[in-house]
């Protein structure tokens, strides 16, 4: 039987270039990883999701995969509450907060049993619970080495 992996992204932040190239990449993995015979779930947020179908053709490119699947989690924030800007500290407590309960919980129903996972390397918590269920994961970032530097300088501002 395949591995089965899920990959996670679950946040857009910053601007709206960012989701792009957040995005693509981990596409384009699921889709590479679909190719060489691994059943793949793609969870992402239901804000993020709704996005995605509205601005590509993501349902139809995926469905000549089969073993390839969409899946949603709430971020926990009401439908019109902003994601990015001054936001992004009430969207990372509630991804904390409310989401990773709901995350471990669906992991733990998923069958066949998830056997690694892909992560967003910006989303912490899901390190968290991956670890809490033994599952392993990779954390994926897309990121710049000016991005980390940029990161880095932030959270030691703290």
């Amino acid at each position: 039987m395949p591995l089965l992996l899920l990959l996670l992204l679950l946040m857009y932040l910053f601007s709206p270039s960012l989701p792009k190239a957040m995005l693509i990449p981990m596409l384009k993995l699921a889709q590479l990883l679909r190719i060489a015979g691994l059943d793949i779930t793609f969870l992402n947020s239901e804000y993020n999701h709704e996005r995605l179908v509205r601005h590509a053709n993501i349902q139809e490119r995926f469905a000549q995969y089969p073993g390839f699947c969409f899946r949603t989690i709430p971020d926990g924030l009401l439908a019109d509450h902003p994601r990015s800007g001054v936001a992004v500290k009430e969207l990372f407590e509630s991804l904390n907060t409310r989401v990773k309960p709901i995350l471990k919980d669906m992991l733990d129903e998923i069958r066949p049993r998830v056997t690694c996972i892909v992560g967003d390397g910006f989303v912490g918590f899901v390190v968290e619970v991956a670890n809490e269920l033994g599952i392993p994961i990779i954390s994926f970032r897309t990121a710049s080495a000016c991005s980390f530097w940029v990161y880095s300088l932030a959270s030691s501002s703290h």
